[in-house]
């Protein structure tokens, strides 16, 4: 039994490759169970659907809860879960193979609380990386824009489900989170 996190910012290929990890175990004849929290934008009813094209049927769930077992367990978009919500998923991971999939970081460029818990005690992590929006550079965060196309403020809502024109992945020097405590804002 084990717990494998897959993480990085948005567009990264997250959900593909936990679509891949499925696939790999129906192929090796392992029963599957597949669950996505509601707020997540990549499915269409019970499809989760990858940007590459890629998809599987999953169980939209509201609550960790929701979330039992078969011989392997994958969740898509964990991040909108918080720390408290951890300890379901590493019990699930001592009786089954669990899947996660979701943001490391929220839009502050801070760590989501349940993805912080589960990347320090998963067995194996797949971390992966994007193309910047702006400069074409490896990103690893995840910008929020304002309808305006300004970047958000740190004070915004953390959760706020949302996809293409309100999210896009960025790296480092060129994600922006303005009013950021203990960083000034660029000129």
């Amino acid at each position: 039994m084990s717990l494998h996190v897959i993480c990085g910012p948005m567009r990264a290929g997250k959900t593909a490759e936990l679509i891949r990890c499925v696939r790999q175990a129906q192929v090796e004849g392992r029963k599957t169970q597949v669950f996505v929290h509601e707020f997540g934008v990549n499915r269409r009813g019970n499809i989760l659907r990858s940007r590459n094209g890629s998809e599987i049927e999953a169980k939209p769930v509201r609550f960790v809860a929701e979330v039992h077992g078969a011989d392997v367990v994958a969740v898509d978009e964990a991040h909108f879960w918080d720390e408290f919500d951890a300890w379901r998923l590493a019990e699930l991971a001592r009786h089954h193979d669990v899947i996660v999939a979701g943001l490391d970081t929220s839009f502050r460029g801070d760590p989501f609380p349940l993805m912080a818990y589960l990347l320090a005690i998963a067995d194996s992590v797949t971390k992966l990386r994007a193309v910047c929006a702006r400069c074409g550079g490896l990103a690893t965060r995840t910008q929020r824009l304002r309808a305006d196309g300004t970047p958000a403020p740190y004070w915004d809502p953390l959760i706020v489900p949302g996809d293409e024109g309100m999210y896009e992945p960025r790296c480092v020097a060129c994600h922006e989170v303005p009013g950021r405590p203990g960083v000034s804002v660029r000129g």
